[in-house]
């Protein structure tokens, strides 16, 4: 800390008394007057950094516009780089060239919204992917159907849907289609208990979804199979145009 706003001007100061009061205002000058709190009488134009604002690692350095206390940025001195206080300021800037972040991450990036604008890392990770598949021309028996694999990288399942050409009716408790997706990889359930049609039928062309509640994120070469189970005599899926849709978020 080295604060000083001595005025050498006493016609009896002595040259002792001038080598102590010029070093004391050398040392505050050379130091931007730093310290826990704002110089005492400072004049227009005078810089301060604050040595415990943000925090003792992260220091304001401010400057008197003659009534108040403007910050300029924030000096780092653990990561040894300056901090823009206030970025949401600065003047829309039009590059004329690429732009490289030098290895070095941009944060708080707002999100997109126009056709041109970039996308922050939460914007990639929600958006909902969907993978359709074709299954062979109707149900008429229980059935394991391979469905598909984490190829690459992992992701987490939102659903599974099922769009048939061919409503279901009258299902009951022993007669009844019933869903489930299988991790056969880790033999795990996606869902806490089969979903069946007793209770809650299949209507013709509209979307019908699993409610898929537990084991959601799939590892990298994790396989996945979608089971039909068919309970009793239900109605009749053996011409049945069926596609299941799988919706999922892959983790940037």
């Amino acid at each position: 800390m080295a604060q000083s706003d001595i005025d050498i001007t006493a016609a009896t100061d002595l040259t002792s008394t001038y080598a102590a009061t010029f070093n004391l205002l050398r040392a505050a000058v050379r130091t931007c007057w730093s310290g826990t709190a704002a110089p005492s009488s400072p004049s227009t134009w005078q810089l301060w950094l604050d040595t415990n604002t943000p925090s003792a690692t992260r220091c304001n350095l401010s400057i008197y516009d003659g009534t108040d206390w403007i910050v300029l940025f924030i000096v780092d001195v653990t990561k040894n780089r300056v901090e823009l206080h206030a970025p949401t300021q600065i003047p829309a800037v039009t590059l004329t060239a690429a732009m490289n972040a030098g290895s070095q991450q941009i944060n708080s990036l707002a999100s997109g919204t126009a056709s041109t604008d970039a996308v922050n890392k939460g914007q990639v990770d929600g958006r909902i992917h969907i993978a359709p598949i074709f299954l062979p021309v109707g149900l008429a028996a229980t059935t394991n159907y391979p469905m598909c694999a984490g190829s690459g990288a992992s992701f987490v399942i939102s659903d599974v849907t099922v769009i048939s050409d061919t409503t279901t009716s009258g299902s009951t408790g022993g007669a009844n289609w019933g869903f489930q997706v299988r991790n056969v990889t880790q033999s795990l359930n996606l869902r806490s208990a089969t979903k069946t049609t007793n209770g809650a039928e299949m209507t013709a062309n509209t979307v019908y979804n699993l409610g898929l509640d537990q084991n959601l994120t799939i590892a990298a070469g994790d396989v996945l199979q979608f089971q039909v189970t068919m309970t009793g005599v239900p109605t009749v899926l053996a011409t049945a145009n069926i596609i299941v849709q799988v919706k999922y978020k892959v983790t940037t």
